[in-house]
């Protein structure tokens, strides 16, 4: 090869199967080939090699060597220097030119760019500050490196954990289910608004009871199910999150006085599922106890409650990045802790209840730390809560319609929530293989601060002994 020559290799593929002899003094402009066969000896006196990678979807291997010269009676002389288009696709590696006695070898060495210079998200940026913790014989860290930005940006999203940021969200927000059960059965326990959609069960008659008042004990049950999404905020996916669960509480008058005390027991299970890249999923199941009291004053009504879940939390997460891929499991606890107080005045005109009121509910959700099973991508956290409030004012409506012998109550509820607190969920976590270290602070995906609430249906007393209540609840944010 004659100075100012160039020889450009098409890195698509391993050898065109042709020789290629020069005589002396011949000089080639361009000689494009994947590898160069010489029958014979080779000078190298000087010209550029200009690498070219067409298939930027190709995985490539930090420290593989792509031979693209060798001659019969040897090598003699170098290129001048390595041009090539890999730094436009590839962030991790730098082609650099070995030479030995009968060949020219390209070897892909690991550059100086850092795995979370090229992220795009917050989550990205701190998944390659983990990955590089990794020790670098790792064959995460290998199949990384050889990944071209956008499919590194896609990895660095599926092994960055934030599935277990964003169950928080989803727990805190089911939190809503029991303290919306306990305001309903105080608000039924005084005919605050004329709806009763649980099944109340007076235990000194041994009778359900038709009057919303009681003045024993009473044990009531209700079943709860829901199904939503919240949206990704351009950093952390959308998740997909379902629960359903029963409660179980019961309740007594305070020496005839205006006040209600109770208790209830609930069970519940939760699933999640960030899809998008993320391939993560979980479950929790919930075991609730929690305790309650209501009063009344003429027209004002106030509703008071607290309770404790106990979580037990399982994830499932995919991993893959390039030709690397395994499947990483945890197992761990988290608490929901919550308490609520509401207030609402009572008007009524005729069969129709009408009561404007303003809630507040203090939720905190904590979680021990963890340690996911599986092989370099598996993640360890240490332990974390998150404190989050809402306040909520808004109206209920109900009144009473009798068709023959049926009694059916068709009820509203609207209102306006603001979120206040830790909103965005986030976990500080770090690759087992890299020591647990918690290098990473990822997030997950928000809590709505400002939303739109809705609680709609009819409750129809199909019997002395059963009342069924359809309802959507729906909030907007």
């Amino acid at each position: 090869m004659a100075k100012g020559s160039i020889l450009r290799i098409n890195g698509t593929s391993d050898t065109t199967g042709q020789s290629l002899t020069t005589a002396k003094g011949a000089g080639y402009k361009e000689l494009t080939s994947d590898r160069l066969a010489v029958a014979g000896k080779a000078n190298l006196a000087g010209g550029t090699l200009d690498l070219i990678v067409k298939n930027a979807g190709a995985g490539l291997t930090y420290g593989q060597a792509y031979r693209v010269l060798t001659a019969t009676q040897g090598v003699s002389g170098q290129f001048d220097g390595l041009t090539t288009n890999l730094a436009a696709q590839y962030a991790y590696l730098d082609p650099t030119l070995a030479y030995s006695a009968d060949a020219v070898d390209i070897v892909l060495k690991r550059n100086s760019t850092g795995f979370g210079d090229i992220g795009g998200t917050h989550n990205e940026v701190t998944a390659g500050r983990g990955v590089s913790h990794v020790g670098a014989g790792s064959g995460l860290v290998t199949a990384l490196t050889g990944l071209t930005k956008d499919q590194a940006r896609r990895a660095l999203d599926n092994l960055s954990g934030e599935l277990h940021a964003s169950i928080r969200t989803a727990l805190i927000q089911d939190s809503f289910y029991l303290r919306n059960a306990v305001i309903n059965r105080l608000a039924n326990a005084d005919c605050d608004y004329g709806r009763n959609g649980q099944s109340v069960y007076d235990l000194k008659t041994h009778k359900k009871n038709e009057a919303c008042y009681s003045d024993h004990a009473v044990l009531w049950g209700q079943a709860y199910g829901g199904l939503g999404h919240n949206s990704g905020d351009g950093n952390a996916a959308l998740m997909h999150h379902n629960t359903a669960g029963f409660i179980i509480g019961a309740d007594t008058p305070i020496n005839h006085s205006h006040w209600r005390v109770g208790g209830l027991l609930s069970y519940g299970h939760s699933q999640f599922n960030v899809a998008r890249g993320r391939s993560s999923s979980g479950n929790s199941n919930n075991i609730s106890v929690g305790a309650y009291a209501g009063t009344h004053l003429g027209r004002l009504n106030l509703r008071l409650g607290a309770d404790y879940s106990w979580n037990v939390i399982n994830t499932r997460r995919q991993i893959a990045v390039g030709d690397y891929g395994s499947r990483v499991r945890s197992s761990y606890l988290g608490g929901t802790a919550q308490a609520y107080a509401e207030l609402g005045y009572k008007l009524r005109a005729g069969r129709t209840v009408f009561e404007p009121f303003m809630n507040v509910a203090y939720v905190n959700m904590q979680t021990n730390s963890y340690r996911e099973h599986g092989n370099d991508a598996a993640l360890r956290s240490r332990g974390t809560d998150q404190g989050v409030t809402f306040s909520t004012f808004g109206f209920r409506a109900a009144t009473r319609v009798n068709i023959g012998k049926a009694v059916f109550m068709p009820h509203i509820m609207a209102g306006y929530r603001h979120g206040f607190g830790r909103l965005q969920p986030g976990l500080h976590e770090g690759f087992v293989a890299g020591g647990g270290t918690s290098t990473m602070d990822v997030a997950g995906v928000l809590l709505s601060s400002n939303a739109a609430v809705t609680d709609a249906g009819i409750t129809a007393q199909i019997t002395n002994r059963i009342n069924l209540d359809l309802s959507y609840i729906g909030q907007y944010g």
